[in-house]
């Protein structure tokens, strides 16, 4: 039987493993980003950043006892540790909104910020040591960002990562307002892709999808898109803010959390890439999903691990 703190232990095993993975393709192969076995160091790095807040979230299990409790937040690190190696830029941005919202946790459930202070000096001293390794760019990654952007501005230059992305969003933008009911579907979008790349209006960069969720489902599906997809950020947002109460009652605040900072995530990675096409996010967000509102509901019973 699955309970949600068997649950948490499971992802954080997971996360651990996946640092021992990440590190060696890094550190051994020289691999420039760690990428697992997925065909992109993107989605990796995605699933590794939903990996840490959801360990992070698991520490709030009341009932847990201490050393699981340790167990998750040697798994949130793991997790920070194989996102910063993957290179994912646009997963780093969940950082911050996950640090926040843990410490508003703290506060809440211990009323004193000062349980939160030794979790964020850790993390700051375990991205700097990283930082130390000449194997690992973080510097340099965002740096590019600044740099990519300042030649976009001086030439419309789209040779670049960020590049692209400004002229694929431009384009979407374009798309969008020629048929902003319905939209183009993914053949009309295709074509239109084409079409722009042999007018000299796209470049060889142009992919199937604008990489920006919300600009990919408004101009293939239009208005009714935009809404569906929205109703799949806020759904569970909307669920767990209803049953807030009744979970920290039972002492599932973890699973609240986790509840709010999984759709939170994949909203923020959105911004830059289209994040549901991939199967790992497809399994980990309604996967996952699935089993933190069924808890929600009472169709799966709460229970504690026991040892």
């Amino acid at each position: 039987k699955i309970t949600p703190d068997f649950w948490f232990i499971g992802i954080a095993a997971g996360s651990i493993l996946t640092f021992f993975l990440s590190f060696y393709q890094v550190f051994f192969l020289h691999d420039a980003r760690a990428q697992g076995n997925s065909i992109s160091p993107v989605p990796y790095g995605q699933a590794c950043a939903i990996f840490m807040a959801i360990c992070l979230s698991g520490i709030f299990q009341k009932n847990m006892k201490f050393s699981w409790k340790i167990f998750l937040f040697t798994g949130a690190i793991c997790a920070l540790f194989s996102l910063l190696l993957s290179g994912t830029r646009g997963a780093w941005i969940y950082i911050p909104f996950i640090m926040v919202i843990i410490s508003l946790a703290f506060i809440k459930e211990y009323g004193n910020m000062k349980y939160a202070l030794p979790l964020i000096v850790f993390l700051v001293l375990s991205i700097s040591s990283l930082q130390l390794s000449k194997n690992f760019d973080f510097a340099s990654r965002m740096s590019q960002i600044t740099l990519d952007i300042k030649r976009y501005q001086e030439d419309n230059h789209s040779g670049t990562s960020i590049g692209s992305r400004f002229l694929m969003w431009s384009f979407a933008l374009d798309l969008i307002e020629k048929k902003p009911v319905f939209g183009w579907g993914e053949t009309g979008y295709g074509a239109e892709t084409i079409r722009a790349i042999k007018d000299g209006r796209g470049d060889s960069q142009f992919q199937s999808q604008p990489h920006n969720e919300f600009l990919n489902f408004a101009a293939k599906f239009g208005i009714p898109g935009i809404m569906i997809l929205i109703m799949v950020y806020m759904m569970p947002i909307h669920i767990a803010r209803k049953r807030k109460e009744e979970l920290i009652q039972h002492g599932q605040y973890g699973l609240y959390l986790s509840t709010m900072l999984i759709p939170i995530g994949y909203l923020l990675f959105g911004l830059s890439d289209s994040t549901i096409i991939y199967s790992e996010a497809i399994i980990i967000y309604f996967y996952f999903l699935t089993f933190l509102t069924a808890w929600m509901d009472g169709a799966i019973p709460f229970a504690s691990p026991k040892q």
